[in-house]
């Protein structure tokens, strides 16, 4: 198991703090993944976008700005990933935030 895999892993951890941590990892590999690993993590990264935990889904969608910069074949799954994100799941004061997040992430990838 490579480095990748083990952060990878972390993805699936009870842990908000450490899901979290590890999807901000993996996008800091987005501008050196050249054996498209990332693009084969993305769905399981993805689905951190649907995270009961407002702020999971904040960081991450910032984290995503690294892998639309760098990697600009993921970025229509990522686009389409953003449209399917339910912000009624959120309290009223978390979900303005969030559409503002997925708000500036789709400008950047347009």
């Amino acid at each position: 198991m490579n480095t990748f895999d083990e952060i990878l892993g972390l993805l699936n951890t009870k842990s908000s703090y450490v899901r979290t941590r590890g999807f901000v990892l993996c996008c800091a590999q987005a501008r050196w993944d050249e054996g498209g690993k990332l693009q084969k993590a993305l769905p399981t990264m993805l689905a951190l976008l649907h995270d009961d935990k407002p702020i999971v889904v904040r960081q991450c969608l910032a984290a995503l700005h690294e892998v639309v910069l760098y990697r600009s074949e993921l970025r229509e799954a990522i686009k389409a990933e953003l449209g399917a994100i339910d912000f009624s799941r959120h309290k009223e004061s978390m979900s303005p935030l969030i559409k503002k997040d997925v708000e500036e992430l789709l400008n950047l990838i347009d």
